[in-house]
């Protein structure tokens, strides 16, 4: 009878090691599923609260910036209607030359000051006619060539 006792209680003492594993994995899975809630729920607050900040950038800043912007813009459409499309052949294209040795001046200021190359002073007194009619072997320097050949699909006509 001791033998059957021995046996019974290593049953008890083996089911009780199970129940104690199982207890342990169901709570050190519900203790992960709980941190997994809460990392999770964090981040959403967050998101929520940029989502705010953002609705409000929209309603101020954005808003602002834009209504800036269709100004500008409407303000170019404007001139274009009143003043460019009632222009004639000529003031057109004496307006389109100003823009070229303007266009012209502003990349050499550019590159005045990204390279410490000075040729400014050789576009604004080349008249932008000459300009745009430079070629390779002309007396201007590489820069001014180049700038040239990129304003070549401008129409002086």
């Amino acid at each position: 009878m001791g033998k059957k006792l021995t046996e019974v209680a290593k049953s008890i003492n083996a089911a009780n090691a199970r129940m104690k594993r199982n207890a342990k994995t169901l709570c050190n899975q519900a203790s992960l599923q709980a941190k997994a809630e809460r990392f999770s729920s964090d981040i959403v607050q967050q998101l929520d609260v940029l989502n705010e900040r953002r609705k409000e950038w929209e309603a101020t800043d954005y808003k602002k910036a834009n209504d800036g912007l269709y100004a500008l813009l409407g303000g170019c459409l404007s001139i274009y209607k009143s003043q460019f499309v009632n222009g004639n052949d000529d003031e057109k294209k004496e307006l389109r030359k100003s823009l070229v040795e303007r266009l012209l001046y502003a990349r050499a200021d550019h590159l005045n000051d990204a390279s410490g190359i000075s040729y400014a002073a050789d576009v604004t007194t080349a008249g932008a006619g000459q300009l745009a009619g430079a070629t390779s072997g002309s007396a201007h320097t590489t820069n001014q060539h180049l700038a040239c050949k990129s304003l070549s699909n401008l129409t002086l006509a």
